[in-house]
């Protein structure tokens, strides 16, 4: 035996180790415990206030600081640093910029977003575009009616570009995991039909759910969330005129399956969609309570 074949017969082989393919897992209640039901809030940009509802009592709901007051404010919501816990965001059209934070509560934002040069008329949304556990932002151009979508961590890029094949007309934009794979999808409403538009790839191409749901032409504003916990989204709207949200889970032309009065009178609140955390209540009895809170004056009654 010569020394090369010694060697070898003494040193292992490497072992040739194949890597596999990452695919996106969807977040299954099964599968993760923290994965609870969405519930409703609301932002009110002048207080710079986020009011979150608590689903399981009616008199402890969440009420926190975030950011300065500004009448400019978007509010986003989403799970930023993959460890399960949604948290809030802001956006400001005239600077393109996202404000994040990983939790729903009062402090400094954990992230800041550019978008570049975008339009100051677009609107921001929020998703887990690749399906990895995590939610990036996303803005929505209403004068190209184009999404721009956030898929990487390259400062001031928006790299997934496409239309939804709609009627030419107005749309809101929401974001949701439609059909449960993990990945987020996209969708338009139509405030003056009161119609929703509903497309599962990110991608060009028509809507895979269209319905209806609110009364057209009433300012209605869209959401969505998993309101029941099932790992698939649905819809709902909220109306600013009685303060209601009327949520539904599935996409026909049914009611909606809740109605939910929340809010605080005589201000003008954004509706948003969070996942309940379940832990760190502010505990505000009453709106009478949280008006107090806020300084609130209700405007001078009319004279008869």
């Amino acid at each position: 035996m010569n020394w090369t074949s010694l060697l070898n017969w003494l040193i292992p082989k490497k072992r040739q180790v194949e890597i596999p393919q990452k695919v996106p897992v969807p977040l299954h209640p099964e599968r993760h415990h923290w994965l609870k039901p969405y519930t409703v809030g609301l932002f009110y940009p002048e207080r710079s206030i986020f009011l979150i509802r608590n689903p399981e009592t009616d008199i402890s709901h969440r009420l926190f600081e975030f950011a300065y007051p500004a009448a400019h404010w978007l509010p986003v919501t989403g799970c930023w640093d993959h460890d399960g816990i949604m948290g809030c965001g802001l956006y400001d059209p005239g600077a393109a910029l996202f404000l994040l934070r990983n939790r729903d509560d009062s402090g400094y934002p954990d992230q800041q977003v550019h978008c570049g040069s975008v339009r100051p008329e677009c609107l921001p949304i929020a998703g887990d575009w690749l399906g990895e556990g995590r939610d990036r932002v996303g803005l929505f151009d209403p004068v190209a009616a184009e999404f721009l979508l956030r898929t990487d961590d390259q400062p001031r890029m928006l790299a997934c570009r496409f239309t939804l094949d709609v009627p030419a007309g107005r749309y809101l934009p929401i974001a949701g995991d439609w059909d449960g794979d993990g990945v987020d999808g996209v969708g338009l409403y139509a405030s003056e039909t009161g119609t929703f538009y509903l497309r599962n790839a990110l991608s060009d191409g028509p809507a895979d759910h269209v319905f209806c749901l609110g009364t057209p032409n009433a300012g209605i504003w869209p959401l969505a969330g998993d309101w029941d916990g099932d790992g698939c989204d649905g819809v709902g709207c909220y109306d600013p005129q009685t303060g209601v949200f009327s949520l539904k889970d599935r996409f026909t032309a049914e009611e909606a399956g809740q109605s939910i009065p929340f809010g605080l009178t005589n201000l003008r609140g954004l509706p948003l969609a969070i996942r309940w955390n379940g832990w760190g209540f502010s505990h505000i009895p009453t709106d009478a309570v949280m008006a107090e809170y806020l300084r609130f004056v209700p405007p001078e009654t009319p004279a008869e």
